[in-house]
């Protein structure tokens, strides 16, 4: 899977033995330390990386997460973060393809890198957990279903699977403008501020709608 793939790692804690795990399976691996806003652009427009790993290590570390995706829009953006600073990283609403907690185990890693190539975002469980019972309220058995209208209901089914919004699109026979039109609304139905706060909350009722509507 990361053969011949290059990967960045940015101000990441431990990057070291991180480089030489991914070297040991043929990725391309660099690490970049102490970097800095003003630094990263050189390094996105030469590398054009098909990961970038950013640790959030002070109040830039989200603007050099925002100059990746606004420069670099096929490289998928990995943040790891502590606990403490999840809200603010999500709050931020950066784009990005998976959001980590720092000291993650290797095979989170793999994990996370297979589920982004495969077009889905990844969260750290427990990360997610974390951050559910903080910022969304209960769904209360669903009770949310019937301010969605029947589209945006499929819309948020695809979501549950994990879809991006060109593959719900597709799915759906729209254009993926049309989608993110649907989860504007989705997230106005529901109170939800950001892209971000819709991911984590469609992360908490996954299992919930999976149950409910009989998917395996």
């Amino acid at each position: 899977m990361l053969k011949d793939k290059k990967i960045l790692l940015i101000n990441v804690e431990g990057a070291t033995r991180l480089r030489d795990y991914f070297r040991a399976l043929q990725a391309e691996a660099t690490m970049y330390e102490s970097c800095t806003v003003g630094e990263v652009l050189p390094i996105s427009v030469r590398e054009q990386a098909d990961f970038v790993i950013i640790e959030v290590t002070h109040e830039n570390s989200m603007e050099i997460a925002r100059l990746f995706a606004k420069n670099a829009p096929l490289t998928r953006i990995i943040v790891l973060t502590a606990l403490s600073q999840a809200a603010a990283v999500v709050v931020a609403n950066v784009q990005m393809h998976a959001l980590l907690l720092s000291g993650c185990v290797f095979d989170e890693y793999l994990t996370c890198l297979w589920q982004i190539s495969e077009g889905y975002f990844y969260f750290s469980e427990g990360l997610q957990r974390q951050m559910a019972r903080k910022q969304v309220k209960t769904t209360g058995n669903l009770v949310f279903f019937d301010v969605l209208s029947s589209r945006e209901r499929e819309v948020l089914s695809l979501l549950c699977e994990g879809f991006t919004n060109a593959q719900i699109g597709l799915s759906l026979f729209i254009s993926a403008e049309t989608v993110k039109n649907h989860k504007i609304n989705i997230m106005e139905k529901l109170h939800l501020k950001t892209n971000n706060d819709l991911l984590l909350w469609v992360g908490e009722i996954r299992k919930e709608w999976r149950e409910h509507f009989g998917i395996k």
